[in-house]
């Protein structure tokens, strides 16, 4: 795989961006999750599920923007039933989101629907899931066929983001995680947030995850990938430099399965929370924060088994309103 033929074809800008280690002051763990002691050995056993002795070589090609092939989509449902997808990501973007009784809601870079079922299962009164992929909304929609529920059937569309038009009827919630990590550049981001908008009716709220910023200025990839392997990531930084990191620099995030194996490989683009936020105000979005701390749902007596992967800055959210 060619890891950073775009990397070095690109300048630094001036602005410097301080290159850091992970810290564990980062990590917030709610209150009921009681501290557990384990031995190292233990602790990687549990923390994620993944013998990372089985982990494979290679991969296929790299997803760039989002354009994902049949395969692909189904590598990357593959992927996404590693701990961490419920335990964090989940968690907390229901957490941000907060309550979803009776909200009309649209899920933008929905891929197969993982997070827009969540969605309708919260309460919402009516779920939209849309994506770029025809390939993704395809694995999506058979998902749906499946559906025995009591709540409202999902709907999906395919539709780039960076396109969307504006519908008829406006949403109460937009959510749109792993987004806005595939914008090649500014202009792109802003594209995006332009879409996110076009969705939502005034007082809106939008909730996204985006790769926090400071994961691409990790000072050490080799250390970074031995603390994230056993929770189901490695990565390729993007090269550093004194004039520090550019909006558009291209990181590779390998994904890997429950049980160790090397699902897919993606291309990330760095974007500071200041990019972030100066293209959602200007999109019409107010209240905005970034919400630096994820948290851990408190299902397991685990704690313990988490602080590695809390003491490096993986995702972080967005939250706003418009």
């Amino acid at each position: 795989i060619q890891m950073f033929a775009l990397a070095a074809k690109r300048s630094f800008f001036a602005k410097t961006v301080p290159v850091h280690p992970c810290r564990f002051s980062r990590a917030l763990l709610p209150l009921t999750a009681t501290m557990t002691s384990s031995t190292t050995e233990a602790s990687d056993r549990k923390r994620a599920k993944i013998d990372v002795d089985a982990v494979k070589d290679s991969a296929p090609e790299a997803v760039t923007e989002g354009e994902y092939d049949d395969q692909q989509a189904k590598s990357y449902v593959e992927a996404k039933s590693v701990d961490m997808r419920n335990r964090v990501e989940l968690y907390s973007t229901l957490h941000f989101i907060g309550d979803l009784k009776n909200k009309r809601v649209i899920d933008m870079a929905c891929g197969s629907g993982w997070l827009t079922r969540h969605l309708r299962d919260g309460g919402a009164s009516s779920v939209v899931g849309t994506d770029m992929s025809p390939y993704m909304i395809d694995l999506a929609k058979k998902e749906e066929e499946t559906y025995t529920g009591t709540g409202p059937k999902v709907e999906y569309e395919v539709e780039d983001a960076r396109k969307a038009t504006v519908p008829d009827k406006l949403f109460d919630i937009v959510t749109s995680n792993w987004l806005l990590v595939n914008a090649k550049n500014k202009q792109e981001v802003k594209e995006m947030c332009l879409g996110l908008a076009g969705k939502a009716k005034s007082g809106a709220k939008l909730c996204t995850i985006v790769i926090h910023p400071d994961l691409f200025t990790h000072a050490n990839n080799d250390e970074l990938n031995q603390i994230m392997k056993p929770y189901g990531f490695t990565f390729v930084l993007p090269p550093k430099n004194d004039d520090g990191i550019q909006d558009g620099a291209p990181m590779r995030i390998q994904c890997y399965t429950p049980t160790g194996e090397l699902a897919i490989e993606l291309e990330n683009y760095y974007h500071s929370n200041e990019t972030y936020i100066q293209e959602l105000e200007a999109a019409g979005f107010t209240s905005i924060e970034i919400q630096d701390k994820l948290l851990l749902s408190p299902e397991k007596d685990d704690a313990d088994d988490w602080k590695a992967f809390f003491s490096c800055s993986l995702l972080m959210g967005i939250t706003a309103i418009k």
